[in-house]
C-alpha cells in the first residue's frame, strides 16, 4: 500500500512552483518525472502548460503505475536507477525517493545530456538545480 511506503512524498504545488522558476514551459518540450509516484509534478506542468504532450514517468511501485496510468502518463520504465534512455529530455524534474536521492540525482545527471534537472528533497527542504542550491520553505 503507497500510504505504508516511506519514500512517497508526494510534492506540494508550491514546491513544483519553485522547481520550475525560470523554466518556459512550451509544447515542444520533453520532460520526464523519475520517482513519478501520483503524478504531482506532471499534475501541475500539465495544468500550467496545456500544451505540453511530451510528459513521461518513471514509477517502481505497482499502485502508483495504476494511478499514472489511469491520468493518461506514459510509464517508460518502472526502475530509473537501470533505466536506460533510448531519448533525450529537455527537463528531468523530480522528487526522489529519500533513501537513495543521491543516486537519483547522479543518474538523472548521467542521462541529462544538457537537459535541466531539477531535483527536490522534501526532508532537506531544497532544491538542487544543476550547480545552484536554493532554500525551500522553513
Amino acid at each position: 500500500m503507497i500510504f505504508d511506503n516511506k519514500n512517497f512524498y508526494p510534492t506540494p504545488d508550491n514546491v513544483i512552483e519553485k522547481m520550475l522558476e525560470g523554466i518556459n514551459l512550451n509544447s515542444s518540450m520533453s520532460i520526464l518525472d523519475p520517482s513519478a509516484g501520483k503524478g504531482n509534478i506532471l499534475n501541475y506542468i500539465k495544468s500550467d502548460c496545456k500544451y505540453v504532450r511530451k510528459l513521461y514517468a518513471i514509477e517502481i511501485d505497482l499502485e502508483l503505475q495504476a494511478i499514472l496510468t489511469g491520468l493518461g502518463y506514459k510509464i517508460i520504465d518502472k526502475d530509473f536507477l537501470n533505466y536506460a534512455p533510448e531519448k533525450s529530455f529537455d527537463l528531468i524534474i523530480m522528487n526522489p525517493p529519500f533513501d537513495n536521492a543521491d543516486k537519483h540525482l547522479l543518474k538523472a545527471l548521467e542521462i541529462a545530456n544538457g537537459a535541466d534537472s531539477r531535483l527536490f528533497m522534501k526532508k532537506t527542504k531544497y532544491t538542487l538545480r544543476v550547480g545552484r542550491l536554493i532554500k525551500v520553505g522553513k
